[in-house]
């Protein structure tokens, strides 16, 4: 086939020859950039031959052959060629970098003949493999980007704004960068990348820093790439530069916030520093797709608002710096530098995020800072802020809805009006939300009504706000439903804002009204009384399913009752008229006249069949629809069956009334059948004239009953009497409305006030005041207490008691206490213009001269009438007088107070005694040692020891001695403790005893 030819004897000799045969085993090219690929395969022959190559070429995947040649002189290329009959294993070896150059191909094959100088083999193909004998793609712009003490930081395929320079490379394995102290880098000097792959193993990767370096050292660095099969490229630039600390950032907390007012500026406040107090410029970048590698950077929009300070001594405002956005570091320029050598400065940047994120929602957004010296050296790495979010969305409001909602409104199940909104707000102004039937916006003559706080609906989602409206909003979209077809809603600019102050434009849309169409319906009724309200009647009480607006014009024509659905009936009708109360907006009571109810109550059923006409409309203008006799309401007749009683009742008998100025009542628990109460079932009567005689006389009055309060009045004809007493009685014959009556009378009896100017005589016990005519004016009452037991009264009491032989003796019934009062039952304390007479009754019946009863015996001779003074003291009237003859004592007031009857015990000048005996200095409270004596005596006291001699020398009178009976003169007793004699003289009388005192 290559036009070679051979002699007829070589033919004669092959056709003896045995042919070599091959078969490939592998293929691939080396990995030591040297560019030689190796082919094993396998040759048989079973001819001792010597073999040779023929056809050497490289064919790729498109077909076409590339000429090689063999590189006999690589030690693994199998020369002399020698086979076997059994297959003996070959190499054959070429270098491609020779033979072809710089090329990659992905898919080719080696392919050659064996020839025995006889015999040719088939044509021997190996199998596809990949060739790459380029070098790496180029390496473009390596320089240094920054530094600090230890590190140096360099960067490559970088374009000036940070972008990648594309790089296409099919088998990259690694960069390495190499270094020295001295220029002239190469593969011998030290290199940084052979162990720190994760760093620098990757193709995309742009920047190196190349750390372990001495402070303040000159480094010179290249950087070389190497492939897969050891091919490299050396970067041009061999970098030199200074180790020591560069520009730096911190973005601190808290993290970047958006205002809220809309605006979009997003606030971080960077803190930046340079050791070596170069001028700096920051840039300020963000990323919507993460801070991580892959991330993409932009530069930030920055407000002119940016305020600088300065922490050298103290953290001071420095003068607001110039912006720039067309150099690459947009705060400071070279001029006017932000960052300056005065000490590490703080920068509070403003960034306009509506103008390079308008309007779009991101939750994780970052800043970044780099800071860059005047002399081009850049932070090793940025500072990255925590995640924030930006929201420059405003909201969207797509669509609305409004339902009328169940029949019956209620604040979760009706009137809901829902509002499609692309987010929910964080404030909602409502009252520039507006509903309307006009589809322009509200102005003075539409008619339109806004929401309100209370019915915003807390359940809303994001995308969807609920409201339920209120009853009020609700009848009155209702009310425009009757007429209008399309209600819409507008929403101001300022109706709706999110949490960064968004706000939504002003929008008006029609809403998907869904209409009330079904008709008003009873769905519960009954007959019975008016528990809320007991003055009612009974009546029907009915529920409807929705509610209701409107009433037709005569409701009593439209109602009427039946015993049952069919058959002959006479049915009760209602053309007297019904009157309607409101429980609810949907829950009514219809009531009869009193003449129908009674009517309706003989009719002698539990069970009512009602039929009713187009009795009402709600608030849609639906008309409830007429329902007939064959299918009646079955209304549950409920007949109360608790007895009527009185309440509440005046008078109420405890205070005396004026006749000229009172009211008689009684109120009932319940309406009243008014055909019960007559003059026959209420009576008044008097039973008690002003002379205190018993009497039983009709009073005429006026009888009348007020349903709407459950009253029964009493108009007496005539003015009461005055002092009189008084006796109302209700009889059980009154009934309620549903005919029950009373279970028994009721009974109240009552007093009038006392015509005080023409004089009054009242008694209590054994006690009766008499007031003249003229003495008092006006009316009023006077109480009488008999026998009362106030403080001042028992201390007073006490007082006789602790004398041990009093000479007064509290007589039962014989204590009295007089009060008066006026018309408005106040006290009244005043001085007679003349006086009144209070007389006490006594017993003696066997006419001795003693007071029946009483032990130790009483002379009557010594009764007297005694007035309580204020010293709580009983002091005896000086017009105190006995009557023996009536068997009463009497005296004349001047004014009205506490007094009592009191008379002193029978005894002779024998029966005076000292007490106590024996003295004992530590009981005495003050009184010493005291003597009794029998009334009106006069007596002589001396006081002698055992041997006779007087010691002490006292005198006693009745007309001096306070309290009289008693003498209380020897308070201080001196005498030490002993035994001594006392001698009591009384005219021809006289009495001696012992003393006993104990110091």
């Amino acid at each position: 086939t290559f036009g070679n030819s051979m002699g007829a004897d070589d033919k004669a000799a092959a056709a003896t020859n045995n042919r070599p045969t091959l078969s490939a085993v592998s293929v691939a090219q080396r990995t030591d950039g040297s560019g030689n690929v190796d082919f094993s395969y396998r040759g048989f022959d079973a001819n001792n031959d010597r073999w040779s190559y023929e056809g050497l070429f490289l064919k790729n995947s498109d077909g076409t052959m590339i000429e090689i040649s063999s590189n006999t002189a690589d030690s693994a290329f199998s020369d002399p060629l020698y086979f076997c009959s059994t297959g003996s294993l070959q190499d054959f070896v070429f270098n491609a970098l020779n033979d072809i150059g710089q090329v990659y191909y992905n898919n080719v094959k080696v392919t050659f003949i064996i020839s025995d100088g006889i015999d040719e083999s088939a044509r021997l193909f190996s199998a596809f493999f990949e060739l790459d004998t380029l070098p790496p793609a180029g390496i473009t712009g390596f320089k240094q980007k920054g530094r600090d003490s230890a590190h140096i930081q360099l960067q490559w395929n970088l374009n000036d704004d940070d972008s990648s320079i594309p790089v296409t490379e099919h088998n990259f394995l690694k960069y390495v960068v190499y270094y020295s102290t001295s220029p002239g880098v190469d593969e011998n000097s030290l290199s940084w990348g052979t162990v720190e792959q994760p760093a620098l193993g990757e193709i995309d990767t742009r920047i190196a820093n190349v750390g372990g370096l001495e402070s303040g050292m000159r480094y010179y660095l290249k950087l070389r790439a190497y492939d897969s099969f050891g091919n490299t490229f050396w970067a041009e630039e061999e970098v030199s530069a200074i180790t020591g600390a560069g520009p730096s950032s911190l973005i601190t907390v808290p993290v970047p916030a958006q205002s809220t007012s809309g605006d979009g500026l997003v606030s971080a406040r960077l803190f930046c520093s340079h050791p070596d107090d170069f001028d700096s410029f920051v840039n300020v970048q963000y990323s919507t797709s993460g801070s991580g590698a892959g991330a993409s950077w932009h530069n930030a929009t920055l407000s002119t608002a940016v305020a600088a300070f300065s922490s050298s001594g103290g953290f001071l405002p420095l003068a607001p710096p110039e912006v720039d956005n067309a150099n690459y570091f947009q705060i400071g320029t070279e001029q006017n530098p932000v960052l300056t050598s005065t000490g590490t400065v703080a920068l509070d940047v403003l960034w306009k995020s509506a103008e390079e994120l308008p309007g779009a929602l991101y939750e994780n957004v970052f800043l970044r800072a780099l800071v860059k010296d005047v002399y081009g050296i850049t932070q090793l790495a940025a500072a990255v802020s925590e995640p924030f979010t930006v929201d420059n969305l405003k909201p969207v409001s797509s669509a609305a809805r409004y339902s009328h909602g169940e029949e019956f409104y209620s604040s979760v199940n009706s009137a809901e009006l829902i509002l499609f909104c692309n987010k929910i707000p964080s404030q909602i102004s409502y009252e520039n939300i507006f509903i309307s039937t006009s589809p322009f916006f509200p102005g003075d003559s539409s008619p339109a009504i806004n929401l309100d706080e209370s019915e915003f609906d807390e359940a809303s989602s994001s995308s969807t706000l609920y409201f339920n409206l209120s009853p009020v909003k609700w009848q009155q979209i209702a009310l425009w439903g009757r007429d209008a077809v399309n209600l819409y809603i507008h929403l101001s600019s300022a109706s709706l804002r999110d949490s960064a102050g968004n706000g939504l434009d002003e929008t008006s849309m029609e809403v998907v009204w869904f209409k009330d169409t079904k008709p008003p319906a009873p769905e519960n009724q009954f007959y019975a009384q008016n528990e809320s309200d007991p003055a009612k009647f009974s009546g029907f009480k009915i529920q409807f399913n929705d509610e209701i607006s409107g009433w037709a014009e005569d409701i009593g024509s439209l109602m009427s009752v039946y015993t049952s659905r069919t058959g002959p009936e006479t049915k009760v009708s209602f053309e007297d008229g019904i009157t309607v109360s409101t429980s609810s907006s949907n829950i009514f009571w219809f009531y009869p006249s009193e003449k129908k109810h009674i009517d309706i109550l003989n009719l002698g059923v539990s069970t009512l069949y009602l039929s009713l006409g187009e009795l009402a409309y709600d608030y849609s203008g639906n008309w409830m629809q007429s329902i007939i006799r064959e299918n009646a309401l079955s209304v549950p007749l409920t007949r109360e069956t608790s007895a009527p009683w009185v309440i509440d009742y005046s008078p109420d008998g405890v205070a005396r009334e004026d006749p000229g100025n009172m009211e008689i009542w009684l109120r009932f628990n319940e309406a009243l059948y008014s055909n019960s109460v007559t003059a026959v079932n209420v009576i008044l009567t008097k039973i008690r004239n002003a002379e205190g005689e018993t009497v039983s006389e009709n009073v005429l009055s006026a009888i009348n009953y007020i349903s709407s309060s459950c009253v029964i009045t009493i108009s007496p004809y005539s003015i009461l009497e005055y002092g009189c007493a008084y006796r109302l009685t209700v009889k059980d014959n009154i009934r309620d409305m549903s005919l029950n009556h009373m279970l028994s009378d009721f009974v109240v009896d009552f007093e009038t006030l006392f015509d005080l100017s023409a004089g009054v005589t009242l008694s209590t016990g054994p006690a009766v005041i008499t007031v003249p005519a003229g003495v008092l004016s006006g009316s009023g009452r006077i109480e009488m207490l008999l026998d009362d037991d106030n403080e001042k009264i028992s201390a007073a009491f006490l007082r006789e008691s602790a004398m041990a032989a009093p000479s007064h003796r509290r007589m039962v019934g014989g204590v009295v206490t007089l009060e008066l009062y006026d018309d408005f039952d106040n006290v009244v304390s005043t001085t007679f213009a003349s006086s009144v007479t209070l007389s006490f009754s006594y017993e003696d019946s066997g006419a001795d001269g003693f007071v029946d009863g009483l032990s130790p015996p009483v002379r009557v001779e010594s009764l007297a009438i005694y007035w309580l003074s204020e010293a709580t003291s009983w002091i005896k009237l000086p017009t105190s007088r006995i009557d023996r003859t009536q068997k009463k004592v009497t005296a004349d007031l001047w004014h009205f107070s506490s007094y009592a009857l009191m008379g002193g015990p029978l005894f002779g000048i024998s029966d005076a005694h000292p007490y106590p005996v024996p003295y004992k200095k530590s009981e005495d409270i003050g009184n010493g040692i005291i003597f009794s004596f029998p009334s009106g005596s006069d007596a002589e006291i001396e006081i002698y020891d055992i041997m006779g001699r007087l010691l002490e020398e006292f005198s006693y009178t009745d007309a001096t001695a306070s309290p009289p009976g008693l003498f209380t003169g020897w308070t201080d007793v001196t005498l030490p403790s002993g035994v001594y004699i006392y001698r009591i003289k009384s005219g021809e009388n006289e009495k001696r005893g012992k003393l006993v005192i104990i110091q």
